[in-house]
């Protein structure tokens, strides 16, 4: 068992057992290497870093979750869920960096729940349902952005003021928000410009 606060390594190769995290343990992990058996973590104080490209996950129905932040890097890191992948407070996809959802049910969907943050200038291989939670940044969604009909209550926000947000689809529900910038001329996504979806 890891020290709170501790950073624990997760070299390159296979790791084939489950993984659970129900501690508030403020861990980070730092993971170069495949965790193929279900990851959950309910802390949300623990933080996973991607060191290279990875997955994540058993593909079962409870494939992988986490309360806590992820960052990609500029690494491809594939959650396996056959359900929903849960993602946590802060998901970053950083530039050159890739989130994808392995499903073989072919649902492949990411989920935000009430104050979790999707944002970053990467790209989203899946569909991103928005549970009152925010998507920001640079994102390319290459999939649907949608809203949660149950909730309502889900924020589309383009950019780092301003930015651009591409998608296949953008499905926003009743009481769902997009907050964009539209006042200034110079163009989407540039210095004194505006957003753009």
């Amino acid at each position: 068992m890891a020290a709170t606060g501790a950073t624990v390594n997760v070299a390159a190769g296979t790791f084939a057992e489950n993984v659970s995290i129900s501690s508030a343990l403020g861990l980070t992990l730092s993971i170069g290497g495949n965790i193929t058996g279900s990851f959950s973590n309910s802390d949300s104080t623990t933080a996973i870093i991607a060191t290279a490209d990875i997955t994540l996950g058993d593909g079962g129905g409870t494939g992988f979750n986490t309360a806590g932040s992820l960052t990609t890097g500029a690494n491809i890191v594939t959650l396996a869920d056959d359900n929903m992948a849960i993602l946590g407070t802060l998901t970053t996809v950083t530039a050159g960096g890739v989130l994808a959802v392995q499903d073989s049910s072919g649902g492949a969907n990411v989920r935000l729940g009430d104050g979790d943050v999707l944002t970053g200038d990467g790209t989203v291989i899946a569909d991103v349902r928005i549970y009152g939670g925010t998507v920001s940044g640079k994102l390319d969604i290459q999939g649907t952005l949608d809203g949660d009909s149950g909730t309502g209550d889900g924020t589309v926000a383009p950019g780092n003021s301003p930015g651009i947000i591409t998608v296949d689809s953008l499905e926003l529900e009743t009481g769902d928000s997009l907050d964009i910038e539209i006042d200034g001329t110079a163009g989407a996504g540039e210095v004194n410009g505006h957003d753009q979806i």
